[in-house]
């Protein structure tokens, strides 16, 4: 019962808390009634007509005679959808190749030099896969898995070892990507998926937010590592796991948690833009963008684009407001 209560008191004393509340229980209602097909259901009888013109269509309709109310029903379900698993999925990544960066350096990470063309081969074969076959998701995980388990196998060995630069790799290949606009990397791979759909979308976003966490991770375990603190308990020999226990993670949660709210908020709009410009989910599917962008067949109308509009604002709104708020009680603001 405490726990409600304190729940309860932070939704009285925080209205943007309350903004988010209502968008998460929008979405699950959402969920739970398939709005997807809802959402989908037309009515040619009853096209573009206003908020309150028609009693079965208390919001309006569109250019198909689909229910606005639906639409902006899906449309929640589909940004929370996306910006919650896009931020967590490009947090873990960020975070482990930071971590590999920062407190590997270009020294310490050494495996056994014979186990080096299976890397290469293992990389080359998962990196034609990805880009000619349907199944992406699946060779990218299995990449990643085969990497892992190559490099904790190498270092149990006792032969000679060499060490592996990753520090470096990993800041060339953040510098390269920072050369290349945001759009053009989700153009590139937009274009190796031969079908859009909600994972698609959360690959690809989580791809183009990955290298900030990186770089954001990297420099705040640099930072950890140069205190005295950390090199004392270095020096007693302690495991990696509790340093990250005890070390890491606890010092690292702050500044990362104030990225992830401003990465949601930054995910939303990535994806009604890439909905409003076509590039999104498909077309027959009802998104915040797609309805913005349905609005320019019929300037008329305003409700396609005020609506949705209104919901994009108060949600990105929210969430820069709670977590502001909380960041600047810790002394973290990125944006």
């Amino acid at each position: 019962m405490k726990i409600f209560k304190n729940i309860y008191k932070q939704l009285i004393s925080d209205r943007s808390l309350i903004i988010l509340f209502i968008y998460i229980v929008i979405a699950i209602i959402a969920f739970l009634v398939d709005s997807d097909q809802l959402a989908s259901v037309t009515d040619v009888n009853n096209i573009y007509k206003a908020p309150l013109e028609n009693q079965n269509y208390l919001l309006g309709t569109d250019g198909l005679g689909r229910s606005v109310a639906y639409g902006l029903l899906n449309g929640t379900k589909i940004a929370i959808l996306i910006s919650i698993a896009s931020s967590i999925c490009s947090l873990i990544i960020g975070l482990f190749f930071g971590f590999l960066a920062a407190y590997y350096g270009d020294n310490k990470l050494k495996i056994q030099w014979t186990f080096v063309p299976f890397f290469i081969l293992v990389n080359l074969i998962s990196g034609f896969y990805l880009i000619y076959t349907d199944e992406k998701i699946y060779w990218a995980l299995t990449c990643l898995t085969f990497n892992v388990i190559l490099i904790l196998l190498s270092r149990k060995t006792n032969f000679y070892k060499i060490s592996i630069p990753i520090d470096t790799i990993i800041i060339k290949f953040l510098e390269l990507l920072k050369t290349l606009p945001g759009i053009f990397i989700v153009l590139f791979f937009l274009s190796l998926f031969a079908t859009r759909s909600v994972w698609t979308l959360i690959l690809i976003i989580t791809i183009v937010r990955s290298p900030i966490i990186i770089r954001l991770g990297r420099s705040e375990i640099l930072k950890i590592k140069s205190q005295q603190y950390f090199i004392a308990a270095e020096g007693m020999g302690l495991k990696l796991k509790s340093m990250l226990s005890n070390y890491i993670l606890p010092n690292i949660l702050t500044p990362i948690k104030t990225y992830l709210a401003y990465g949601l908020a930054s995910t939303v709009q990535i994806e009604a833009i890439l909905s409003f410009i076509g590039l999104g989910l498909p077309i027959e599917t009802v998104t915040w963008g797609s309805m913005i962008s349905s609005s320019r067949q019929f300037f008329n109308a305003w409700w396609l684009a005020v609506l949705p509009g209104l919901a994009i604002f108060y949600l990105i709104y929210a969430l820069r407001k709670y977590f502001s708020r909380r960041s600047e009680a810790h002394s973290y603001f990125y944006i």
